[in-house]
């Protein structure tokens, strides 16, 4: 039986903060963590926190291994991944997966996989820019509520699966204003008492992070 390691990662900097094992289907695991289930508190609050600020958590795979080695290997990877949320784990011969992880593979993964598109895009916080086509997306994280995706007809929150990208929703604006009309309406019917970062402190990283609001 196979099994895979994996890692969690925020479309601001693509940095890796998590990994784990599975021996579940990818798209799985993925969805679970991307809707809060079976995730650590830690892992959660740094979710929540992440989309606040206007960006998103994403999942990659590092490797597949063997079943009843995965422990070890997962083991591995945290070790060598640095700062990670993970709660450091030791295994008996885990020296023997170390010339499978080193610097340049976890470089390689996380530039491989880090999306294609513009987060919080001239500083408006959760518009999402994608240069391909020129739309735009919206999503909404309050503390508190679930992560919403706006779409471009009722512009409702809609709470979509990991993976459904470009083409697979209509919950595209073709315009900039647009997209910033809708976040801002959805603000203001679904998230009365929310309290958000100010647009354009995204430029400089350190005004959102100290502004959390829990």
């Amino acid at each position: 039986m196979a099994a895979f390691i994996y890692g969690l990662a925020s479309t601001r900097n693509g940095i890796i903060r998590y990994v784990g094992e599975s021996a579940q289907d990818y798209g799985i695991r993925a969805r679970q963590h991307y809707r809060g289930w079976n995730s650590v508190a830690c892992v959660q609050r740094w979710s929540d926190q992440e989309r606040w600020c206007g960006y998103d958590i994403y999942s990659l795979k590092l490797m597949d291994c063997d079943f009843d080695n995965r422990f070890q290997v997962e083991a591995d990877w945290i070790k060598r991944v640095p700062n990670l949320l993970n709660v450091r784990k030791n295994y008996e011969n885990v020296i023997n997966f170390r010339t499978k992880v080193d610097k340049y593979i976890i470089r390689t993964k996380q530039k491989i996989n880090r999306p294609k598109f513009i987060e919080n895009f001239n500083g408006y916080i959760g518009i999402r820019h994608y240069t391909d086509i020129k739309a735009w997306r919206v999503h909404l994280q309050a503390y508190g509520y679930r992560h919403h995706w706006l779409t471009n007809t009722d512009r409702e929150p809609v709470w979509r699966f990991i993976g459904e990208n470009l083409f697979l929703y209509a919950g595209y604006f073709a315009q900039l204003e647009e997209a910033i009309e809708a976040r801002d309406l959805a603000r203001r019917t679904y998230y009365r008492d929310s309290r958000w970062p100010p647009d354009k402190n995204v430029l400089n990283e350190d005004a959102c992070s100290n502004n959390n609001p829990s």
